[in-house]
């Protein structure tokens, strides 16, 4: 079954707690069908519109906002891990990411699911960024975590109406303080 963990280095496992929308009657369905990075951020760009007013039932905070704190809280776990002396020792197979965000404007990124991290060989070094390979130790954090930052970053853009193809739109934006740096590695 086709996903986006080998393009992406990532793929989406479920939503909780989330009703239909107007754009999406069921999300367990909207899951099997994303397989692009499109795809990837329409599916952001609705569970952020949808938890921003908790799909419509009370005024909520504004979708970028909300876009723009789980953008920030990727940022700051992304950073966090590429420094992290410990993860430099470790592989991370199968963990996971859990993201939530609600209404009141709280959002939070939650690294979960340890089952498989283990210590690396003395002589053996990783650096995140390769994707996983059946005998690596590579586990592709980084990487993964680099598509979610893009992903949240073109969701904000879009919800933010910024034509990023545009010269004009990128320099503005960046002295407004509107785009973050995408991460790329």
């Amino acid at each position: 079954e086709q996903t986006t963990i080998g393009t992406l280095g990532f793929r989406i496992d479920g939503v909780a707690g989330a009703r239909a929308t107007s754009s999406i009657t069921d999300w367990n369905a909207q899951l099997k069908k994303v397989k692009t990075f499109e795809d990837t951020v329409e599916l952001f760009s609705a569970f952020i519109e949808m938890a921003a007013t908790d799909d419509h039932h009370q005024e909520g905070v504004q979708p970028e906002q909300l876009a723009e704190a789980m953008l920030d809280k990727l940022h700051t776990i992304r950073e966090a891990f590429a420094t992290s002396p410990c993860m430099r020792r470790h592989e991370c197979i199968g963990s996971s990411l859990l993201l939530v965000a609600d209404a009141f404007g709280h959002a939070g990124v939650f690294w979960i699911d340890f089952g498989k991290t283990r210590l690396l060989p003395e002589d053996c070094h990783v650096d995140h960024n390769l994707a996983w390979k059946p005998g690596s130790h590579e586990d592709g954090i980084l990487l993964g975590l680099s598509s979610l930052v893009s992903a949240w970053q073109t969701c904000l853009d879009r919800l933010l109406k910024i034509d990023i193809t545009s010269p004009d739109a990128v320099e503005t934006a960046n002295m407004t303080g509107c785009l973050h740096p995408c991460v790329t590695q």
